[in-house]
């Protein structure tokens, strides 16, 4: 089998496509090149189906290839894939950016014919060749057989034992070419006067710098004007890789756009940037580059984040005329259900009830937390969680409350929000008196009443298509992205005991301890529990024509599920009411559903183990989907 793969793979793939003749304008280029992924990564986060590609021939890896995979496939690291239409990308990148155009899955998930790291690393320029000369120019023309010409034509070239020697001396030899043609220019112009050699400096080209909006994980060498908005101190760490000791320092820049980006130096950088800017000052940085970020951990919504290096160069500005005065824009909270989770907002809203400083035990160690419910003018209503100093702050009822840079996050299909270390919060700040008008009018309608956002599944359950219990596992095993999945199946096993509820927190909805019939402990909130409530956990199979699987629902979606409250269904456990039990399994088992699941994997003891949560449910009436099933064939005739 690794005999058929290596033939498969062009032995000098990469070295073909490094000699086609890369130019200033754009050209697609029909080639017939077979390769291998040895890496994968996601290139643009806003789609789904666009990666970025490491491939490698029998002898050569390279990193800079963009793809296009259909929606019914994802590239593995393994597969092999025949290239049949590439054209290359200019950026400011030294090296090139290929984007496959046409291609054609070979073999998938195969063996890797070689590790990665014992193979060379090709550098493809994006200089245009030197040597093209006219005789190569009309060979290398978009052709389906440009490529069998190539190796005629550069066979010398594709030899491997072209060592990092000679690779130096071919780019000394050009250095030296491109000299003399430099001192060959200068001879001819001596005649012309030395203005049409050297501009004015009042003539001098405007510098070009970029904004935040258009660099990418591929700038390189960046030129920007930015303001400082936050500057951190410098922090001491110890390496994970090397075990060394090192030390960074952080910030958060601003465009004359608005728009925010992280940057970061270490090490060695820090000694020598540090002290050359300051927070709240503008600034010229020319040199470093960008790195995709890490939304989990950052303090700015931007995909990117800014790295500077010991020579990047950093000038203080004064003409900063073209900035904006940036504003604190306010997001609804009927806007929730727009914008994802672990991104940073601000709200503006109305405090209708806190809690407690309380001390819950989490990863990180003991922490202070108070919860804030506050709602604004749409009537909805949100959960904030202040952490650690925060939950020191004086919040009163009935006040205002102003929260900057708060992270979004989701908890059983509701979405949350909480504090961060530098997140911001104003009472009664003075600043949003339009917004505090619009609230106190509604708080004055006797009717109105405020209440949780929940996720709205409404047209998405509808409309979207549905699954196979077997596809959404091996959706999972691809690091797909989607979230939700609906399937169709029946209940097939569910199982009355005790376990399908618990005691649990009224705060946190966390199972709790009992010391005795009067007291109970909840460990989360580290704080004894009065009147603890019963909440609904429990799982049961479905099946569908692929397989069975246990699937998991929880809370008020049991009671729907069931037909009876927590604390009721308690009580036919304890009484053993087989009647009424019986009544539950006529309701549930062996009917049809629409289950909407989401996914979620736990590691145990090292194995990986698939958790399918139910969050939306709709029971299928044989009735109206015989109906559809008569109307849709109706439509599929083609007479009547």
């Amino acid at each position: 089998m690794e005999k058929n793969i290596k033939n498969q793979i062009t032995e000098n793939g990469l070295l073909m496509i490094d000699n086609l003749p890369f130019g200033h304008k754009s050209h697609n280029f029909n080639i017939d090149i077979t390769l291998q992924i040895y890496h994968i990564t996601k290139h643009i986060k806003s789609f789904h189906n666009i990666y970025s590609l490491s491939l490698m021939d029998i002898h050569h890896k390279y990193h800079g290839f963009i793809i296009l995979f259909d929606k019914n496939s994802s590239p593995e690291i393994g597969d092999i894939i025949k290239l049949q239409t590439i054209t290359f990308i200019k950026y400011d990148s030294p090296n090139k950016i290929i984007l496959i155009l046409k291609y054609e899955i070979i073999e998938k998930k195969v063996q890797l014919i070689n590790f990665p790291s014992k193979i060379q690393t090709l550098q493809m320029k994006n200089e245009k060749k030197e040597n093209n000369d006219k005789v190569n120019e009309k060979i290398l023309v978009q052709t389906n057989d440009n490529i069998t010409k190539v190796k005629k034509i550069k066979l010398d070239e594709f030899k491997l034992n072209n060592s990092y020697e000679n690779i130096k001396k071919e780019k000394e030899n050009k250095l030296i070419t491109s000299v003399e043609k430099d001192k060959n220019m200068l001879n001819k112009n001596n005649n012309k006067s030395t203005s049409n050699l050297i501009k004015p400096s009042n003539q001098k080209e405007k510098e070009h710098f970029s904004l935040f909006s258009t660099l990418t994980s591929f700038s390189r060498n960046i030129k920007i004007r930015v303001k400082c908005v936050k500057k951190y101190p410098i922090k001491h760490y110890i390496s994970r890789i090397n075990g060394l000791p090192g030390k960074i320092f952080c910030m958060i820049l601003s465009d004359k756009e608005g728009f925010e980006m992280g940057a970061s130096c270490f090490n060695d950088s820090v000694n020598i940037l540090y002290d050359k800017i300051q927070e709240g000052k503008y600034y010229e940085i020319k040199g470093g580059y960008v790195k995709l970020n890490d939304r989990k951990y950052s303090e700015t919504n931007s995909d990117y984040k800014i790295i500077l290096e010991r020579n990047s160069i950093i000038k203080e500005i004064k003409d900063i005329d073209d900035f904006k005065d940036i504003k604190c824009s306010i997001v609804k909270l009927n806007k929730l259900e727009d914008i994802s989770i672990l991104n940073l907002i601000n709200i503006f809203g109305y405090i209708i009830n806190i809690s407690d400083v309380i001390y819950v035990n989490t990863k990180y160690g003991e922490k202070k937390v108070k919860r804030v419910i506050l709602g604004d003018e749409t009537g909805y209503k949100v959960e904030l969680t202040l952490w650690n100093n925060f939950a020191e702050i004086d919040v009163p009822i009935n006040h205002f409350i102003t929260a900057k840079k708060i992270r979004i996050s989701e908890y059983n299909s509701i979405k949350k929000l909480g504090t961060l270390n530098f997140s911001e919060i104003i009472i009664d700040d003075k600043y949003f008196l339009k917004e505090k008008k619009e609230i106190e009018k509604q708080l004055k309608n006797k009717n109105f009443s405020f209440k949780f956002y929940e996720i709205n599944f409404g047209d998405f359950f509808d409309n979207c298509n549905y699954y196979f219990i077997e596809e959404i596992l091996n959706h999972f095993t691809e690091n797909t992205e989607e979230k939700y999945y609906k399937v169709k199946c029946y209940v097939k096993c569910f199982i009355h005991n005790d376990k399908n509820y618990y005691y649990g927190c009224n705060l946190c909805k966390k199972k709790i301890v009992i010391l005795d019939k009067e007291k109970y402990f909840c460990d989360f909130c580290n704080q004894i529990i009065k009147n603890p409530k019963y909440f609904y956990s429990f799982s049961f199979t479905i099946s569908d024509p692929t397989m069975d699987y246990k699937i998991k629902m929880f809370n008020e979606l049991g009671k729907i599920f069931l037909g009876y409250s927590a604390e009721d269904y308690k009580l036919l456990i304890e009484n053993n009411d087989i009647n009424k039990l019986n009544e539950i399994d006529k309701k549930i088992l062996y009917n049809e559903f629409y289950f909407m699941l989401r996914i979620k994997s736990n590691v145990i003891q090292d194995i990986q183990l698939i958790d399918l949560s139910v969050i939306r449910f709709e029971k299928i009436e044989k009735k109206i989907e015989s109906e559809n099933i008569i109307k849709l064939l109706n439509e599929l005739l083609p007479f009547k």
